[in-house]
């Protein structure tokens, strides 16, 4: 509005418009990147790990396959609604595909949660295999090779009232993704578990300061 004020009133000037068109030009492309990088850091959030809400539990898990041995690894990382790790846990296990490490990551993630009797709390399920989760919700038909699996996590499912198993981008699921790997490479001492790696504890950290956590056990 500024602009059509001062051009109705005052004679046409062919260089001031020239100068005022580039303004213009300018302006936009100034607001045209301001909206670019708000649609960038929007879609950035998107890839963050975010913490569950308050009273759940959430489980990254990620699977990992080793086509020489025919052998998967997987891994669950379980934080609080403060990104505090409160458990880590890996296995090991024969497997025929990449896709079956992601079916045994939730197999095993199921099995452990119950063993450990925190099956019945509030609790949040997130891999970075689509597939796995839109046949878990009946989106997808099991592959036969995989469907004994599939069979298998339907009848743990119901000793789960409130879990939420979800999708998320691989960005978001780096710690599980990193434990996977790595007890798959042997890199990890016999009481990892106890004492947690410094890289794992980075990524954790990193996830909790990033998504706005306090890291505290207030």
């Amino acid at each position: 509005m500024r602009n059509s004020w001062i051009f109705r009133h005052r004679p046409p000037d062919p260089h001031q418009a020239v100068d005022d068109a580039l303004a213009l030009s300018s302006l936009r492309s100034s607001s045209d990147a301001s909206r670019s990088r708000t649609r960038e850091a929007t879609a950035d959030a998107v890839h963050l790990w975010k913490p569950p809400a308050r009273d759940f539990l959430k489980c990254n898990i990620d699977g990992s396959y080793y086509p020489g041995s025919q052998e998967g690894t997987m891994a669950c990382v379980s934080r609080n609604h403060q990104g505090i790790l409160t458990d880590v846990y890996t296995k090991r296990f024969p497997a025929a595909s990449a896709f079956q490490s992601e079916v045994q990551a939730l197999t095993f993630t199921l099995h452990h949660l119950r063993n450990q009797g925190i099956n019945t709390g509030n609790i949040v399920i997130e891999s970075d295999c689509q597939i796995l989760i839109d046949t878990v919700h009946g989106k997808k038909t099991p592959p036969w090779e995989e469907r004994m699996l599939f069979n298998e996590i339907s009848a743990l499912l119901p000793e789960y009232p409130s879990v939420r198993l979800q999708f998320c981008r691989r960005e978001a699921n780096g710690a599980a993704d990193w434990a996977a790997k790595a007890h798959g490479r042997l890199d990890l001492a016999h009481n990892w578990n106890i004492f947690t790696p410094y890289i794992l504890q980075d990524l954790v950290a990193a996830d909790a300061i990033v998504s706005g956590c306090t890291l505290t056990n207030a």
